[in-house]
């Protein structure tokens, strides 16, 4: 015992060179800073000078003259370490050697952390689902966690959350917890302060930011979708569950089985479970398994022993409602250790390059007996376990291993390499663990191996271009092409053998050539104008391998470019579409084209058309004016379209010329009338035609196109609304039939008028009379006749008489009507005399302002009808108590009791009343002679609500036949109409 301690005593005593480590710190991101002097190391002791030391890292130290060891510049520690945890140091190990004579040391460089990395998370916006009626009280759920690449001291040190869309009211709803991992990693968790009410807020935006000491912070979006219905969250029974698991464990063994409750039924009573990513650390989770109905946890992976380290696993039981409710338990546990590693032997080389990328022996003499490397035996056992032994069983007439018994058994180079022609060494090598060990506590674990050594290559040849010089001839203005292909070789491998061919970007003709790195082949990127290059061309050519560093080679392309003329004329104005209207006048202008040279703009140029132009076109040859040579008719299916082909030439001996297409369109203009097809002299139909029943349908055409060739049809007179015609197809038909005012044998004059829809300056009018024979012989309704209407019989003589009966009764009627007539304008020239008397007649003392303005109606069975197709008028009534008021409703599609006729008869003196809902709008209809003067004639709102029409359109008497336009519609959609016996209304 007293000789252990003495010895221990001893080792501390001596100084930390003679055991060749040597333990120092730097900052991180510190500029080059001095470490450590080595003016009492080992090697100055054995008479090595610095310039013999090797320094491995020689990128990041260096050993001065003086032997100061310092840093060459700032070391990034996430860089240099990226695979450790927060809680692990970065250190480096730095080894120096010589070889002559032969000594090494150690530094163990530890880089101390800096706040330089700000937090980061690893998603940007997350979305959870989360129960109204999830209860406060323990309800929370772990959030995304930032990572810090800087050491713990350094990383996350704080969570905040904000609400971004909530009120005053909403404001508390979210809370934020703050829990740590075992290995000091803050873990935050959302948790639930007051209830949710999904009709209230259905949806929150929180914003959740991480902080580290320095200040620096990074922020995820956080959205709370508050939805309903599952109100029990699954239960853990234990909250925790710890155990210890033996390091050797098979793979697929049963570790532990976890179980919940959910006092919910169905699919929200059915729990899943899982491990919780987020809470968990990924290389501890990766060994598990769990069944997610039974809760089994299976090992999948080997474990492997960390020196008793406690691990943790958090585990989750969720139901499976559309949003599942969480419980969350930690499983803790401990793995025994065991021999179960087998070592690993490596090979380091420590002057390796990249090429190629596994090489680990240097080529070269230099290299000759030098230290190139050494053994690295690895076991991950622990250290009574780890102990192990190496030996180099081939391979010794290339590699001396100095001390097996190291841990870094370093190798000299016994004779120099060359890659071209040793490729590769191989070795055969062996090692096992439990080094002075007993067999029976310990069992060892032996490898033998073989091993390829390949010898590096060293980037020492240039590449040599085949040619590099080339000469070429050339035209300008080519389009773009290859020109020429450079070949180059290169002796060296992988990268110091891989050639790239380049164009110098800093060349100023650099944009017009294109190389491709890997073939060589050099191409024009677009035409190569003299003109802006010159007549010689030389471009540079630079050839580089990828070695490190590279080595190049230059050529160049020598180019005589051939000058041409390579300019026609350019358009300036150059339509593709002209138009020009029919009936234009021979010789008319109607576009201009313009060219100019881009060579020689003083060059003079000659307008022409080529021989596949229209004939009917010419062409200014000096101005470059269109003018055509016909009159254009647009009817004629050869006269619309028209191909014009225009040459500008330069005037001046090889010139050149450009050709130009262009599209010719003639247009349409109303010219032409509708032509109505002839219509039979009398048509003769049965004489109880019903209402809806066809009588005969016109047809016109029109030779014009669009609205100038679509025709409408109207009727002239319709006999008191008796007739009507479709505006768009010309069927007549039967639109309003009363026995009281039909003779069985009696004949209709139906004008006809068809027009076309241009503008009411342009539109144009056709006309046509249709005689219709209403024949008591015919009937369409008797089953003993045919069921037709439109049919033809010769009239036998018995008709005849019968015709020549009802034309006696209808002269009679007519002139009984004239004298009726006759009395009724009398009547209205005395009422007008004296209109206040005829007021207080209709309307008493008190009549309203303005009640002389009422239609005043003086022939006998006349009829007023307003046709509604919205809601507003309610009913029609005449003034007069007196008057005789048979009224028939019409059935409407929109409404059956919104469209009412009214008849008045057998009164000399009548107004009629139009009671509406609301106040009519103002329709304003014209109403023309057969002399086509007019004039203007207005319905309106009388001014306690209801509708009248002025007294000078019930005057309308005589026996000039007269008619009235369609009225316009401004704020509803209403047609008034107003038939007597000679006046009547063409309606569309």
């Amino acid at each position: 015992m007293e000789t252990r301690l003495l010895i221990t005593l001893l080792t501390l005593l001596i100084p930390t060179f003679s055991r060749g480590f040597i333990f120092v710190d730097v900052d991180e991101n510190a500029p080059s800073t001095f470490l450590k002097s080595l003016s009492e190391s080992e090697f100055v002791q054995k008479g090595v000078s610095p310039d013999k030391v090797t320094v491995q890292k020689s990128d990041l130290f260096e050993l001065k003259p003086n032997w100061d060891f310092v840093t060459l510049g700032p070391l990034d520690r996430e860089e240099l370490c990226p695979e450790i945890d927060a809680t692990d140091k970065c250190v480096l190990k730095v080894m120096l050697f010589s070889s002559t004579p032969f000594v090494t040391l150690t530094l163990q460089v530890e880089v101390n952390d800096r706040n330089d990395e700000p937090p980061q998370f690893p998603v940007r916006e997350k979305t959870l689902t989360i129960p109204e009626n999830t209860p406060p009280e323990g309800a929370k759920w772990v959030l995304e966690v930032a990572t810090d690449r800087d050491s713990l001291d350094h990383g996350v040190n704080l969570y905040t959350l904000e609400c971004e869309d909530c009120d005053a009211d909403s404001e508390g709803t979210f809370g934020l917890n703050m829990d740590k991992r075992l290995d000091g990693v803050l873990l935050p968790t959302l948790a639930l302060r007051e209830i949710l009410d999904h009709e209230s807020k259905a949806w929150f935006t929180l914003r959740l930011t991480a902080s580290d000491s320095a200040g620096n912070t990074d922020s995820m979006t956080l959205n709370i979708n508050v939805s309903d219905v599952n109100d029990n969250a699954p239960i853990f029974g234990p909250s925790k569950l710890q155990n210890t698991i033996a390091e050797d464990l098979p793979v697929g063994s049963l570790i532990n089985q976890v179980s919940a409750t959910d006092l919910d039924s169905g699919r929200f009573g059915e729990i899943e479970y899982g491990f919780s990513e987020q809470a968990s650390l990924p290389e501890t989770v990766k060994h598990f398994s769990i069944d997610p109905v039974s809760g089994e946890i299976t090992l999948i992976k080997k474990l492997e022993n960390q020196g008793g380290k406690q691990h943790e696993v958090h585990i989750f039981a969720r139901d499976k409602a559309p949003s599942p409710l969480t419980d969350e338990m930690v499983w803790t546990f401990i793995i025994s250790e065991s021999n179960d590693f087998t070592p690993v032997v490596n090979f380091v080389g420590l002057h390796s390059t990249a090429v190629p990328a596994d090489c680990v022996i240097p080529e070269g003499g230099q290299f000759k007996g030098e230290v190139v490397g050494y053994f690295e035996v690895i076991d991950e056992d622990p250290r009574e376990f780890g102990d192990t032994t190496f030996e180099l069983l081939s391979g010794h007439e290339f590699l001396q291993v100095l001390d097996p018994t190291a841990e870094m058994k370093f190798v000299r180079l016994k004779k120099s390499l060359d890659r071209e022609v040793t490729q590769s060494i191989t070795v055969d090598v062996t090692a096992s663990d439990c080094r002075d060990q007993p067999a029976e506590t310990c069992p060892p674990n032996r490898v033998t191996k073989q091993m390829e050594l390949k010898v590096c290559d060293s980037n020492d040849n240039s590449p040599i271009l085949e040619h590099p010089n080339l000469r070429f001839d050339i035209d300008e203005e080519l389009p773009p092409q290859l020109l020429v292909t450079f070949k180059a070789d290169d002796a060296d491998i992988g990268v110091n053998g891989e050639l790239k061919y380049l164009i110098p970007q800093t060349w100023i003709h650099a944009r017009f050539f294109v190389m491709n790195p890997e073939t060589g082949e050099l191409s024009s990127s677009e035409p190569l104008d003299r003109e802006l290059l010159g007549s010689r061309v030389e471009v540079p050519i630079l050839v580089t391998d990828k070695g490190s560093p590279p080595r190049n080679t230059t050529g160049s392309l020598i180019m005589r470019l051939r000058d041409i003329n390579d300019n026609p004329p350019r358009y300036i104005n150059g339509p593709g579409r002209l138009t020009l209207f029919e009936n234009s006048t021979i010789d008319q202008e109607f576009g201009t084209i313009r060219a100019v040279d881009d060579d020689e703009p003083s060059v003079p140029i000659v307008y022409s058309l080529t021989s596949e132009s229209s004939p009917h076109f010419d062409i200014n040859p000096t101005t470059g004016q269109l003018k055509s040579l016909k009159v254009f008719d647009y009817e004629k299916s050869e006269d619309r379209e028209f191909d014009v082909y225009v040459i500008a030439a330069e005037d001046q001996p090889n010139g050149l010329e450009n050709e130009l297409h262009i599209k010719v369109e003639v247009l349409d203009i109303n010219d032409n009338y509708p032509i109505l097809a002839p219509v039979q002299s009398v048509v003769t139909l049965a004489w109880d035609l019903r209402e809806g029943d066809p009588v005969y349908q016109v047809s016109a055409t029109d030779r014009d196109s669009g609205p100038n060739g679509r025709v409408q049809y109207c009727l002239q007179n319709d006999y008191h609304g008796r007739f009507a015609i479709q505006a768009q197809t010309g069927l007549i038909f039967m639109r309003h039939r009363n026995n009281a005012f039909i003779d069985k044998d009696q004949t209709f004059i139906l004008d006809i008028q068809a027009h076309d829809m241009a503008d009411e300056i342009q539109r144009k009018q056709s006309a046509v009379t249709l005689e219709v024979f209403l024949s008591s012989n015919l009937t369409m309704y008797n089953d003993t006749l045919p069921p037709t209407g439109l049919v033809n019989l010769p009239l036998d003589w018995r008709a005849m008489q019968g015709m020549l009966v009802y034309a006696a009764a209808a002269a009679g009627c007519l002139i009984l009507f004239i004298i009726l007539l006759w009395v009724c304008l009398m009547l209205t020239c005395r009422k007008r005399r004296d209109p206040k008397r005829a007021n207080q007649r209709q309307f008493g003392p008190s009549a309203p302002p303005g009640a002389e303005h009422e239609m005043q109606i003086s022939q006998r069975q006349n009829r007023i009808s307003m046709a509604s197709y919205s809601d507003q008028i309610q009913y029609i009534r005449p003034l007069d108590d007196d008057v005789e008021n048979q009224g028939s409703l019409f059935r409407n599609p929109h409404n059956e009791e919104s469209q009412i006729n009214g008849h008045i008869h057998d009164n000399p003196l009548a107004s009629a009343e139009l009671f509406a809902s609301s106040p009519l709008p103002k329709l304003r209809m014209e109403h023309m002679s057969s002399s086509a003067a007019g004039s203007p004639v207005e319905f309106s709102p009388h001014p306690q609500g209801y509708g009248t029409m002025p007294g000078g359109l019930g005057s309308l008497g005589g026996h000039s036949r007269r008619q009235m336009s369609e009225p316009v519609d401004l704020k509803a959609n209403y047609e008034v109409t107003h038939f007597t016996q000679f006046c009547t209304l063409c309606a569309h």
